[in-house]
């Protein structure tokens, strides 16, 4: 987050990149997809 003094995120702010980060670790977590045989 910035400094003290800095202007801080608003809670919506914050919770969107919450929600960001929480998706992209679980989408990591599941791993690649499965490889499409080519045609």
């Amino acid at each position: 987050m910035p400094p003290k003094k800095a202007k801080q995120p608003t809670t919506a702010e914050r919770r969107m990149l919450v929600g960001w980060v929480t998706r992209e670790l679980q989408r990591a977590e599941r791993g690649p997809a499965a490889p499409v045989a080519a045609s």
